[in-house]
């Protein structure tokens, strides 16, 4: 999706860029697009198959590791004008540092084209 973006961004003349995060491992709490909050983003493999050893629970102890039932991102892909990011993925995220809170926890604040490397 990411490509996606800097493809027809560049045909309007914007200059965009693909950037790429390996290894990106466990999250704080975020809004994802076609989800609800979560810390443990491919919990439906748990509900789909419970002997796979994934928690079913889209919130899970920020403190789990893999062993147990926690998953993470291997990668993420975006698209950057300047400092710019847009990602798909995420239409909230937590703020707080704390990764087991969700939406009744306060700081958390929706990604809306206004985040950069430096601020928000």
């Amino acid at each position: 999706m990411a490509k996606a973006v800097v493809v027809f961004a560049n045909a309007l003349g914007c200059g965009a860029i693909s950037s790429y995060v390996g290894n990106f491992g466990y999250l704080n709490c975020i809004y994802s697009i076609g989800r609800s909050w979560t810390n443990n983003p491919f919990y439906n493999l748990g509900v789909l198959d419970p002997g796979a050893g994934i928690n079913p629970n889209p919130v899970v102890s920020g403190d789990w590791g893999w062993g147990d039932g926690r998953t993470g991102f291997g990668n993420q892909a975006f698209a950057r004008l300047g400092e710019w990011i847009y990602d798909a993925s995420a239409g909230c995220v937590g703020v707080d540092l704390d990764p087991d809170d969700g939406p009744i926890h306060l700081p958390y604040r929706y990604l809306d084209g206004d985040d950069t490397w430096t601020d928000d």
